[in-house]
């Protein structure tokens, strides 16, 4: 976005000392101000090649030697019409900047190479002699013009009344006087030599300038048999004429005693009579008396008519008054500006004229900020960028519709797409959809929108996005204005499903960010998941979409409750508060207990089991470790089995276990089995053959996956439970156990949703890492007739390289031991 300009042009209406604001504008689209001598020298290349048009050397030569006169020419200020002028000259202003812009719309439209319409507008030029009031340079593909224009004003003629003021013949032929010829022809003779100047020789007629005088009177009908009306629909410099209600005359005969009285004139200036004629008739091909304009309260509002249709309408007022104290103030800055189609341009733009649109400038800087705020380590290689479709279309000239389609969040879309444009110093204003409880309430406001981005030429903002998926009618709208506009629109939709969802037009994958943002986001990022810490180099792959990277760091709420659920801590925090801590004994150390041991009653009825020292020690049991000295010796074997009789806290001590070995290494997947949970499970292993080590791996999986999302099993629906087994088995067939590591297939397992491919993922990387510990619980209770065929599976287990540890609770040690030693 464009910063807001710190200060606007303060209304005025009378000349006035010039301030800072109303130095000369800047010719380019810069947004720092540069001095017109400096637009000076750029200026002839900027005409002939900012749109790639033909160069015009006449033209901009032409241009340029008007320009300087501008610059240099001192004012002949008088009050008298002053503001009839001043809204003449708006009127001229506004009509030619609409014309500048719709045939510049036409001509891209219908990709012509013929040049772009030009003007120059200035007032007060003195070196223009009677005809200073306004000066109007313009060039279009017909031709060059320049119009020295002399404005007269009379408050009781015009349109606003019945009365009317004529022209009469004695007015066209007094020596002096609002319409004398001979006046004007004097002041020709003078000043045409200066205004042609430096000027280039144009032939076939291609430059033509002319001597006006206009006014809100009418050619009396007795003079008007001495003029030719013209049709300014047939002369493409005169249609301002429409704009101001008037009608354009030109002298096309001798009229009585004006003869004599213009040889006079001539003699008096030349001090001969050679070439009269020729001069006589080179001033009347050139002169035009422009009568019945608007009054001057018509002109101003006309003027308000004429301003671009994006502007406030409660603003009008203040914008016209805005112009005038620019046209005025013209007067008095050395060197003098003028106004042309850039100058204009560059005053809408820095003028706050629509509210509408400043809001939606407001908020799209909100929105740009939140997103940087929120993303501000992620990006994308400017070579992978380049490789977007997105890009192209950024990149492309012309204009349409692009619909930039992902699973991404939408902030996450609009900080690709703004890294995108800043690859092409280009801004966007996003519009969020959203915030528009009617699609027709949007289309207004993205109508205004666009015909201001399109009149003004905005030198950075290319594009409008909007935020939000929109059905095809509301597309069809977007694209009828576009055929009007000519702007690019950008839609930025969310897709939900699968990663693989063809209608996703632009991927980002993983290798795609730069090296800064893959440190920060992949390679050193890391997360609990399942309540297992994991780095998520090791859980997403550089060939993986970027949505499912960010998933994984930042979920979804559906997604967080499911990955960040930690089964172990929860369960450890529901006996925390009246857990009694256990001590294990290594089966080495029994010898040294004696079952029937004596001790002394005396010795701990003694106790004060009350006293601080008591409480303390009592207290610093409770946080002793309950980790098995062994766990960490890996040499010892993977297998711990525990033996106690029923009632002496088996169950707590190992939700306690589960939770204290996740703190003494949050690298872990520690999964806990109630066996009596299972029986289900153990009867269907009972009924099949389980050999191989891929079959048992990807029975394991489903066991961890049922132990993870269904706590208890055989208090759920069979049916239910049954479906969440065949999900788990679909997922678990992707696996394959090669050399004792686990082996996804990558292409079917993208398929999958987002929270299925983690869960994969993690199970595949803690395995192949040998950071999987089971817990075995409650065997006891297991029916018998499923023991050895569950002893077996579970011995199975201990025999992956992948799995770190098994402990297991028992009752009978021996019974244990046969199995898990074969």
């Amino acid at each position: 976005m464009s910063k807001r300009p710190n200060s606007d042009i303060t209304p005025s209406q009378s000349p006035k000392a010039p301030r800072t604001n109303d130095e000369p504008i800047a010719h380019t689209s810069n947004a720092n101000p540069v001095s017109d001598n400096a637009r000076n020298q750029s200026e002839r290349s900027i005409t002939a090649t900012k749109h790639h048009e033909p160069v015009d050397k006449n033209k901009s030569l032409k241009k340029q030697q008007l320009i300087s006169l501008i610059e240099v020419s001192k004012p002949n200020c008088s009050t008298h019409g002053k503001l009839y002028n001043t809204y003449l000259a708006i009127s001229i202003i506004l009509h030619q900047f609409n014309k500048s812009n719709n045939y510049r719309h036409e001509t891209e439209t219908i990709k012509t190479n013929k040049q772009r319409i030009d003007f120059i507008v200035a007032v007060e030029v003195g070196e223009a002699g009677k005809f200073d009031d306004i000066l109007f340079y313009f060039s279009s593909p017909k031709g060059l013009f320049t119009f020295c224009i002399q404005a007269k004003h009379k408050l009781n003629a015009g349109k606003t009344t019945n009365r009317y003021a004529f022209i009469k013949k004695n007015d066209l032929c007094a020596t002096s006087g609002n319409f004398s010829i001979p006046m004007y022809f004097s002041s020709y003779l003078k000043i045409n030599q200066k205004l042609t100047k430096g000027e280039p020789d144009i032939q076939n007629g291609e430059c033509i300038r002319r001597y006006v005088i206009c006014n809100n009177d009418d050619l009396h009908k007795d003079v008007k048999r001495y003029f030719t009306e013209i049709d300014p629909a047939e002369d493409d410099s005169l249609q301002f004429c429409e704009a101001i209600g008037a009608t354009c005359y030109k002298l096309h005969g001798e009229i009585p005693d004006l003869n004599e009285q213009l040889k006079k004139v001539y003699k008096q200036e030349l001090n001969t009579d050679s070439e009269f004629d020729e001069k006589k008739d080179e001033f009347f091909s050139k002169f035009l008396l422009i009568c019945n304009s608007k009054n001057q309260e018509q002109l101003r509002l006309k003027a308000m008519n004429l301003l671009p249709k994006w502007c406030a309408k409660a603003q009008l007022e203040i914008i016209i008054n805005d112009l005038v104290g620019l046209l005025n103030n013209s007067l008095y800055s050395e060197p003098r500006y003028y106004v042309d189609f850039e100058r204009l341009q560059k005053w809408f733009l820095e003028n706050h004229l629509n509210q509408n649109i400043t809001d939606l400038k407001r908020l799209s800087e909100e929105h740009l900020e939140a997103v940087l705020e929120m993303h501000r380590n992620m990006e994308v290689k400017p070579e992978s960028l380049e490789k977007l479709k997105l890009f192209q279309f950024l990149k492309d000239c012309g204009s349409g519709i692009y619909k930039f389609s992902s699973t991404l969040d939408l902030t996450v879309s609009s900080r690709i797409l703004l890294q995108a444009l800043s690859l092409l110093t280009y801004e966007t204003i996003f519009i969020d959809s959203s915030k528009y409880t009617k699609q027709q309430d949007m289309n207004d406001a993205l109508k205004v929108l666009l015909l201001y981005l399109r009149d003004v030429n905005h030198p950075t903002i290319k594009v409008v996005t909007i935020l939000g998926k929109h059905d095809r009618t509301s597309l069809n709208e977007m694209k009828e204005l576009l055929g009007k506009y000519r702007q690019k629109i950008i839609v930025v939709r969310n897709i939900t499903g699968s990663l693989l969802n063809e209608d996703i037009s632009d991927r980002i994958v993983v290798n795609d960010l730069s090296d800064k943002a893959s440190t920060d986001l992949y390679t050193q990022a890391e997360r609990p998941i399942f309540g297992s810490t994991t780095a998520l180099s090791s859980t997403v792959e550089k060939s993986d979409d970027f949505t499912f990277l960010l998933n994984v760091l930042d979920p979804c709420d559906q997604l967080r409750k499911i990955i960040d659920n930690n089964l172990n801590e929860m369960n450890y925090k529901s006996i925390k508060c009246w857990y009694v801590p256990r001590h294990i004994i290594p089966h080495e150390q029994l010898e040294l207990y004696s079952e029937w041991s004596v001790e002394s009653f005396e010795e701990y009825s003694s106790i004060d089991y009350d006293s601080p020292p008591c409480i303390e020690k009592a207290l610093a049991a409770n946080d002793e470790e309950c980790i098995p000295p062994d766990f960490q010796d890996i040499g010892r074997g993977k297998v711990f089995i525990f033996l106690n009789d029923a009632g002496f806290g088996k169950s707590t001590y190992f939700t306690s276990l589960a939770y204290c070995l996740s703190i003494f290494d949050p690298s872990l997947y520690i999964i806990k089995f109630i066996a009596m949970e299972f029986s289900t499970d153990f009867k269907l292993l009972k009924e099949s053959n389980v050999e191989n080590d891929t079959r048992i791996v990807r029975l394991l999986y489903r066991y961890i996956h049922l132990a993870l999302f269904v706590p208890s099993i055989n208090k759920s629906d069979i049916k239910k439970t049954d479906t969440i087994r065949e999900e788990a088995d679909r997922c678990a067939n992707l696996l394959t156990v090669s050399s004792g590591k686990i082996v996804l297939d990558e292409s079917k397992a993208n398929m999958l949703s987002m929270e299925k491919l983690i869960e994969l993922r993690l199970f595949l990387d803690k395995f192949n890492h040998q950071k999987i510990v089971l817990i075995l619980h409650g065997f006891d209770e297991t029916a018998p007739w499923y023991k050895d065929v569950a002893l077996k599976c579970f011995a199975r287990f201990s025999h992956l390289e992948g799995i770190r540890s098994l402990l297991v609770v028992v009752v009978v040690f021996v019974y244990f031991m046969v199995h898990f030693l074969q």
